[in-house]
């Protein structure tokens, strides 16, 4: 009956319009969701977000995503599922894995080869067919090292001036115990010239990444982008730098950028501490949540997200209680692009206090270990992100959506939020939470809505995101015991597709509420003074970034403030991005400073 539920649900088309009365912080925006599959097997990816959905130039669309049918403990009919969107409906994979395979990862030449990379109990295996959407699926189980490579996590990208080359990294070893190439978990790249028919490069160790430069990385740890000869890779976990590889040839070589060093290098939590300063104490030191997502441009510039995640060792060793531990109450996505260099990134988002109590909400029954689901980060984790042809830039990412009812699992729900750019990552838009409110004719309020990917060719201000949704925080793969093992064991997901017309900037307002704010002089030598047309009815933060996306000031005003003065004495000459943001106000302004 569960099945037969699920596939009368999968062709309704929701079309929603999200008011901004319908929660704080909400912007008028159009979504467009369908539910497309669903799934037992609730543990995406591990890591970064790998690419799970495509959109192709023709109007078609590719995904793929963990599948089993049932809640069988241990899920052995588990498969990489593969579904085909043809430009009127959603077709559903009936070529079932020749064996049980989880965590794929999908590619589509600008050929429309289709090519989808899956972990197997023995290491990756290959699914692929000459012409997307039709036809059979090729396997090959013996081409990516002699089994038991035990390899997992596949990442991909496709391009090359010859329109059929793969790229593609990998956990080496990522589910056993013993060392590859001298590392713990070494991130390994392959690349194919023919749509993966033949590998010239296998499970190679590239030499920036070896076991002289890192003890090693984990599964996920690592994401790949590619135009035309250009090819980017994004690294890091929360024991390493954020790292940068970026290729102009095609990967034959790489030239390597750290984005975010870690303060230890080469640091290792089974017999050191984080103590930086000598003083005999553990500190508490700032890294990554391991998820790093990189994009290439149209113009050729790689932009790196992740997510910022707080750790401490102040006991070394392998054991429970041992090791690394993180702060789960950390929160921040943070962004740069690598023509910022040597400038530091900077954070675009995190979790929104959307009724303006100065904190974020939990659920203060504690009954669970969390008051919110366990996705082994923090608040705000796994980006994904795309460009238009316009070059607008898009990021998805998850995060604690604070409106929604935690008193039925005592646990906070999260929501896929996206925000966007219209000058190259200079400045960044409002959030819009992509999962449709009550009021909007969905049942956001009581939903999970998690592990977003984002097609990386978007429709102009209209990113596709995959997601997958269900009643309860967490997932039923996390330990035994647990709340979010008990609350979503024998329930199902729901894979969402959403379209959803982000609104980048300033353009995109009621040209009201633009010039409700002034801001003069301009230029400006001492003080910036904001002046409301009418007294401003909501708490207002306003934010002075240099044309790096340095923040330099940040200053908080309380409703019915109807003019200040910013002192802006301190700060060097040059042009800067002023942003003045409350619930339902955004207005940016380029500020020149003599």
């Amino acid at each position: 009956m569960k099945l037969i539920i699920y596939l009368s649900l999968l062709l309704i088309s929701i079309t929603v319009f999200a008011k901004q009365n319908s929660a704080p912080n909400h912007r008028t925006q159009t979504l467009q969701e369908e539910i497309i599959w669903f799934t037992y097997y609730d543990l995406p990816w591990i890591g970064s977000s790998p690419t799970r959905i495509v959109n192709n130039s023709d109007g078609t669309i590719s995904t793929c995503m963990n599948y089993s049918p049932t809640a069988n403990s241990g899920y052995p009919d588990a498969e990489g599922y593969y579904v085909y969107f043809d430009g009127l409906n959603w077709i559903q994979d009936t070529n079932a894995s020749a064996m049980r395979t989880l965590f794929p990862a999908i590619g589509v030449t600008p050929l429309f080869q289709e090519i989808m990379l899956m972990e197997s109990d023995s290491g990756i295996i290959m699914k692929r067919r000459p012409v997307k959407g039709t036809g059979a699926w090729a396997y090959n189980t013996t081409s990516f090292g002699t089994p038991a490579t035990h390899d997992s996590q596949a990442r991909i990208a496709t391009g090359g001036t010859n329109q059929q080359t793969v790229h593609a990294l990998w956990c080496g070893g990522g589910n056993d115990t013993l060392p590859v190439f001298g590392q713990m978990y070494p991130i390994l790249y392959s690349r194919s010239l023919d749509a993966g028919i033949t590998w010239q490069v296998m499970r190679s160790l590239l030499p920036q990444l070896d076991a002289f430069h890192y003890k090693g990385f984990g599964p996920g740890n690592y994401s790949i982008d590619c135009r035309g000869n250009t090819v980017a890779i994004a690294y890091g976990n929360s024991k390493t730098d954020i790292g940068l590889l970026k290729s102009t040839d095609g990967g034959n070589t790489w030239t390597q950028t750290i984005v975010d060093s870690f303060p230890i290098p080469m640091f290792d939590d089974a017999t050191m501490t984080t103590d930086t300063n000598s003083d005999g104490l553990a500190d508490t030191l700032n890294s990554n949540g391991g998820d790093p997502y990189v994009l290439i441009d149209n113009f050729g510039i790689c932009h790196v997200w992740y997510s910022r995640l707080k750790v401490v060792c102040s006991q070394p060793g392998t054991q429970p209680g041992e090791g690394l531990q993180i702060d789960p109450y950390s929160d921040g996505l943070y962004y740069w692009k690598d023509t910022w260099f040597p400038n530091f990134p900077v954070q675009i988002a995190s979790a929104q206090d959307l009724n303006g109590n100065q904190r974020i909400d939990y659920n203060l029954d504690q009954t669970c270990s969390l008051p919110f689901g366990n996705y082994r980060g923090g608040l705000t984790q796994f980006p994904s992100a795309g460009v238009d042809l316009s070059d607008n830039l898009y990021v998805c990412y998850q995060t604690i959506a604070e409106f929604t009812d935690t008193t039925i699992w005592k646990q906070a729900h999260r929501h896929v939020y996206t925000i966007s750019s219209t000058d190259h990552g200079q400045t960044w838009g409002i959030p819009v939470d992509v999962v449709p409110t009550s009021n909007a004719g969905g049942n956001g309020e009581y939903e999970e809505a998690v592990f977003p990917s984002m097609a990386r060719i978007s429709a102009f201000e209209n990113p596709t995101i995959l997601y997958q949704r269900d009643a309860a925080p967490g997932t039923s793969l996390a330990e035994p015991g647990t709340c979010d093992q008990i609350n979503n064991n024998l329930n199902p997901s729901d894979f969402v597709v959403v379209k959803a017309t982000v609104f980048a900037g300033v353009k995109n307002l009621k040209q009201d509420e633009i010039e409700n704010v002034r801001v003069f002089p301009n230029p400006a030598n001492s003080f910036l003074h904001f002046q409301f047309q009418n007294s401003s009815k909501e708490n207002i933060k306003l934010e002075l970034r240099n044309n790096l996306g340095q923040l330099m000031i940040e200053k908080l005003f309380k409703a019915n403030t109807s003019e200040f003065a910013l002192d802006i004495s301190g700060i060097p000459s040059g042009v800067y991005t002023c942003s003045v943001e409350g619930d339902q106000l955004r207005t940016v302004k380029k500020i020149i400073v003599e």
